[in-house]
């Protein structure tokens, strides 16, 4: 689960520390659609992100169905003492505080922002670290998608989309009255 969660977390710091001035370093349908929600971004812009991080997904997913032909490519998956229903909030949840951190350290520009991927990777780290035994860890409905593309694998794939989308939305909620307070 370590090698998962830092394989995960630095991964994601050093490719939004790479990507940020491209597109913002958004690699996940979820954080894109936090950010349209709170217009930070237009509709087409959304869209085009989207789609690009959904065919990221998969082609990183045969990427690494290649790499590892024994099958091994994070294929999310609930675990057995999990219900439908825990793992939706599970992934709502970790969707919600991954969001918050990306609008906090990177939307909101403040003296740290410059740290942001840094922060981003250590909460997909955290994140990854307590919820793999319960969903795998999703928190981006392109990361699951991919794999469930390659594999064919698609039980309960619903729930790594409406998870995230539901943490994003809820994530908005707070962001916005804190930037309405001028805290």
């Amino acid at each position: 689960v370590v090698l998962i969660a830092c394989t995960f977390g630095f991964g994601l710091a050093i490719n939004v520390a790479l990507w940020y001035r491209v597109s913002g370093g958004s690699l996940n349908p979820a954080v894109t659609l936090g950010l349209l929600l709170i217009g930070k971004v237009n509709v087409r812009k959304a869209a085009l992100y989207i789609v690009a991080e959904i065919a990221g997904g998969i082609v990183a997913a045969a990427f690494i169905s290649a790499l590892y032909p024994d099958g091994v490519i994070g294929v999310n998956k609930l675990s057995p003492d999990t219900s439908l229903a825990q793992a939706v909030f599970i992934e709502a949840f970790g969707t919600f505080l991954l969001i918050s951190t990306v609008f906090l350290t990177a939307v909101e520009k403040s003296r740290i922002t410059f740290l942001a991927p840094l922060f981003i990777g250590l909460i997909v780290f955290v994140l990854h670290l307590i919820l793999i035994p319960f969903t795998g860890c999703s928190v981006n409905p392109a990361r699951s998608f991919g794999p469930a593309v390659i594999s064919g694998f698609w039980q309960d794939q619903w729930v790594f989309w409406v998870g995230p989308i539901i943490g994003a939305v809820f994530a908005c909620i707070p962001f916005l009255f804190i930037t309405k307070v001028n805290y």
